[in-house]
């Protein structure tokens, strides 16, 4: 949009012979130029600023003792970048100064251009700061949550016990066996101790694996050459990566729970301090004196019991079911007024995500509950859980998302998962999805016969070729195979599916989308609708869209018998040279010339604002308000996105709902009219 405006700006300058009216051209040319500039900064910036994101946790797992946090080299770069824009502001303060100070105006006006653009240079260095500190204040909390999640003690943390060289004696020992002190200090060690031993079992039992493993990969193909067969060597291949996979995940827990022990007596050691000297000096001399083993190397038996055990139930014994049970979980509101998952219950080869114009309320409700406890399929099974909580929610928490079903746990918590899917990376794709709007600690859950599993022994038991749970019917859209009927005069048609790719339609048109599937459609599924405009959109789904129309009325009128054969989110947009355009952008191009009508002719909107990433909360929760109108998004090709709200019937109007909106908290919204 700025773009364009520039573009009409420019036009306007060339076409403007007097001289008196060029120079308020040009500066709002050169002001617009200047909004250009920042916002491409701000793009390029939360492009980069993604990978560091992404990088934070994996970074503090890899901390030295006095390494700076990735926030902390954030933070520097920001107060660098800050001073550098306090610079550039002094220097501009004194070039206005000095240009306001000329009395040539021929002298005078260049010198003011002059000062305008180190105004502008201070103005984009101070934006580029503020997002510098924005981004360490987000690593920051990123850290905090890695920390905690993973049990790392933070640089500068570590607290060391001082050395004392004496042993009790007896007497001594028992003495100080019975004070408070020892005893709280004590149960916390002998705590961390017992994951310690625990971990050194996994560890055993991950070598174990390993050698196992290997020796399916290398090991003699017996006598019979009948078992040697290309088939047999494929199948032992994929049965010795189950067993690696499990290994890997025995590593990486036994890892997690040394951590937690480190974290467990650190903090046992910092308590211990506080108490005067000669208390903890006599705890510390007690264990000078102790013999016995702190970590005990496991037996044969202990390891073989442990292998029947799984993570998810080593995590239970010691109360480590944080991470997917979180009484703080915090409900976030879908980012974007456009998207909603839909996952339909009789599906579990495949999971649509439908593009809803008008997601702003839940599936569920007082009068329709989130159903808890519902018997699920026989077999494994994967899900995609949202949140858990110790206490009732509202049953309209989960907005976009469908199915949700509720299961009570021996814990007093209540877990909410989505969906049902037959196989490991199908759930992950629905997460990475509902993630995507807004419920970002979303993960994938398994079960096994209607009873909980982790997922690890879910995929090797799938591996094994143990059955997945039973599948329906694969239909893409719920509710889309209902015997809709038009009218005789509609101008909507139906009959033999007919299907045009997009990318080769030439020219503007506007047309009715009615859904974006996971697959090619079928006629069964879109009500028999053709013919159909199909978009590949880059993953991996398909966006249809019903008609070509060259009249904004027409195709105003073939969206309300959509939405009447039963595709309510049906909504009207449109298309120039095979890429996505505004409706306004159109509009504009084909005007009446394309026939448009007076009664839906309406050039004034709402601009809402542009946005990179994720729209801030409280702007969200406006967007999702705003359901009375049309709402345009559109994709700049620079990972950001415009809103366009409208239209409107007059000028007047679309200023007195922009500054509503301002009001309310919109602050980019103003009112635009052709």
């Amino acid at each position: 949009t700025q773009k364009s405006d520039l573009a009409t700006l420019e036009t306007q300058l060339a076409e403007t012979k007097k001289k008196k009216l060029r120079p308020a051209i040009e500066l709002e040319i050169e002001e617009k130029r200047n909004a250009i500039e920042i916002a491409e900064m701000e793009s390029e910036f939360y492009e980069g600023s993604e990978e560091k994101i992404i990088g934070v946790e994996p970074l503090i797992l890899q901390l030295e003792k006095g390494d700076p946090t990735p926030s902390q080299i954030q933070m520097n770069a920001a107060e660098e970048i800050s001073m550098q824009a306090a610079n550039l502001t002094t220097a501009a303060v004194a070039k206005r100064t000095d240009a306001d100070a000329i009395k040539k105006k021929k002298k005078r006006l260049p010198a003011q251009a002059e000062a305008r653009q180190s105004e502008h240079m201070a103005l984009l260095k101070r934006r580029e700061a503020d997002l510098a500190s924005n981004l360490a204040n987000e690593m920051a909390v990123i850290e905090a949550k890695a920390i905690a999640n993973n049990f790392i003690i933070p640089a500068g943390s570590a607290v060391e016990l001082p050395v004392v060289g004496k042993a009790l004696n007896p007497t001594e020992a028992a003495d100080v066996a019975k004070t408070e002190q020892f005893v709280s200090y004590n149960t916390e060690r002998r705590k961390a101790d017992s994951i310690r031993t625990l971990a050194l079992k996994l560890t055993t039992l991950e070598t174990q694996l390993n050698n196992q493993a290997q020796n399916m990969l290398i090991g003699p193909a017996g006598d019979d050459p009948s078992m040697n067969t290309p088939a047999d060597r494929v199948k032992k291949t994929q049965s010795a990566y189950v067993v690696y996979n499990k290994a890997d995940s025995l590593s990486n827990e036994a890892a997690r729970l040394t951590r937690q022990a480190a974290v467990i007596e650190n903090d046992a050691n910092s308590a211990l301090l506080t108490n005067p000297e000669e208390v903890y000096n006599s705890i510390v001399a007690f264990y000078n004196t102790d013999t016995q083993p702190r970590v005990v190397e496991p037996t044969a038996e202990e390891i073989a019991a442990l292998g029947e055990n799984t993570i998810s139930d080593i995590n239970s014994e010691l109360g480590n079911d944080a991470t997917e049970e979180n009484d703080d979980f915090a409900l976030t509101p879908p980012t974007q007024a456009n998207q909603a998952v839909n996952v339909p219950t009789d599906v579990l080869t495949n999971t649509i995500f439908e593009v809803d114009q008008s997601a702003t309320s839940s599936f569920y409700s007082s009068t329709t509950p989130i159903p808890v406890n519902p018997p699920l399929p026989s077999g494994v099974i994967f899900k995609v859980q949202i949140g858990a909580f110790r206490n009732a929610i509202r049953q309209d928490a989960f907005k976009g998302i469908k199915p949700i079903t509720g299961e009570s746990t021996g814990t007093g918590l209540t877990r909410y998962s989505a969906g049902a899917f037959d196989n490991f990376a199908e759930a992950d794709f629905a997460k990475d999805e509902i993630r995507g709007i807004g419920y970002n600690d979303a993960f994938v859950v398994a079960y096994r016969n209607g009873e909980r599993i982790s997922v690890g022994a879910a995929r090797s038991a799938i591996a094994s070729g143990e059955t997945t749970g039973s599948v329906a019917s694969n239909n893409v859209r719920t509710g889309a195979t209902s015997s809709g009927s038009l009218p005789a005069n509609s101008v909507v048609k139906q009959g033999n599916l007919v299907v045009n790719n997009v990318a080769g339609q030439s020219g503007t048109f506007f047309t009715v989308q009615v859904g974006v599937y996971s697959r090619p459609v079928r006629s069964s599924d879109i009500y028999n609708l053709t013919p159909l405009n199909q978009e590949d959109l880059p993953n991996g789904t398909y966006r249809y869209s019903s008609g070509i129309y060259n009249n904004e009325g027409t195709a105003t009128q073939a969206k309300d018998e959509i939405r009447a054969l039963g595709i309510s989110d049906a909504f009207v947009t449109a298309y120039r040279g095979g890429g996505r355009v505004t409706v306004d952008q159109a509009r504009q191009e084909l005007g009446s010339g394309g026939g448009t009508s007076a009664a839906v002719n309406n050039t004034s909107k709402v601009f809402l604002g542009t946005y990179s990433g994720e729209i801030p909360v409280n702007q969200a929760a406006i967007i999702l308000g705003l359901n009375s109108k049309e709402i345009d998004k559109v994709s700049n090709g620079d990972g950001a996105s415009t809103y366009f709200y409208g239209g409107f019937a007059s000028p007047s109007e679309a200023e007195q709902e922009a500054s509503r909106l301002i009001g309310l908290g919109l602050d980019q919204a103003r009112a635009e009219n052709n």
